[in-house]
């Protein structure tokens, strides 16, 4: 889908969100650009106006994704944590040797008993797909002939990461390095080397080190994880510069997004070790 600039207005305006918050979708693109592209004759980049789009079709889908009435009386709710709370909940979930669903079941009923201790209640089963059990330290295994590794989540590369995902084990080809997991890319920013919906296999870095220019990266900050190449450029007034005059710098791949970003307030969680 890509909707016209009065659509795009009317859709801000019915889901009470800004410009500015438009802005913080694709990095370091400010309000200043967006009322550019919604107000001018200015065209909105075909990569942007297909990920504005795809948030536009999430929210049309928003009945899947917050709470809603089901059939019967029962209730679907999600909720949205950054991917390091992601993975600690994953963690406890393998422990007790659940699903990350039942476990978040089993741990709001576990308090509602805390809460009201002796008062009986109705734990309505989840049900599953099947599909090998997560593992407790990422990384691959063999399970009926083939390789599996977690898919923990997405990552941000131009377009916001959908409710939509489902994290599970997928198959692989082979077999990576102990803590190694899965991520779903969303959007185009790295194309065409990670193409959008690609699946990339990352691994965990040490943030006491500085990945090679021209690594692939995962990203986070404030405002999420997003999947960037680390290079450097020279240093503005003001920055704290290497010997050489240099800051480090995040770019995209894609052409279409010319932002480069620095990493005040972020971190470096992964690196890219191969998309499958």
């Amino acid at each position: 889908m890509q909707p016209s600039k009065d659509e795009i207005k009317a859709w801000l305006k019915n889901t009470q969100r800004s410009r500015e918050w438009l802005a913080s979708q694709f990095g370091d693109t400010k309000k200043k650009t967006v009322d550019n592209w919604l107000s001018s004759n200015q065209d909105i980049p075909i990569g942007i106006l297909t990920s504005i789009g795809r948030m536009m079709d999430d929210d049309r889908r928003s009945e899947d994704v917050r709470i809603r009435e089901v059939p019967g009386d029962q209730q679907i709710f999600s909720i949205q944590v950054d991917l390091q709370t992601f993975r600690t909940y994953n963690r406890a979930a393998v422990a007790q040797r659940l699903t990350l669903e039942e476990w978040v079941i089993k741990t709001c009923d576990e308090e509602v008993v805390r809460m009201t201790p002796g008062e009986e209640k109705k734990i309505v089963p989840m049900i599953v797909a099947e599909a090998p059990a997560a593992l407790t330290n990422y990384g691959t295994r063999r399970t009926g002939g083939g390789h599996w590794i977690d898919l923990v989540g997405g990552v941000a590369a131009g377009a916001p990461i959908s409710s939509h995902i489902v994290e599970a084990p997928v198959e692989v080809e082979k077999e990576y390095p102990e803590g190694c997991y899965a991520l779903r890319v969303f959007g185009d920013s790295m194309a065409r080397k990670i193409p959008d919906g690609s699946i990339v296999v990352v691994q965990p870095w040490d943030r006491a080190r500085t990945p090679k220019k021209g690594t692939i990266v995962v990203y986070s900050d404030a405002s999420g994880s997003t999947l960037k190449e680390f290079g450097y450029r020279k240093a503005k007034a003001g920055e704290d510069a290497d010997a050489m005059g240099n800051v480090p710098a995040l770019r995209s791949l894609n052409p279409l997004y010319k932002e480069v970003q620095t990493m005040e307030g972020g971190r470096i969680d992964a690196v890219l070790v191969e998309v499958v």
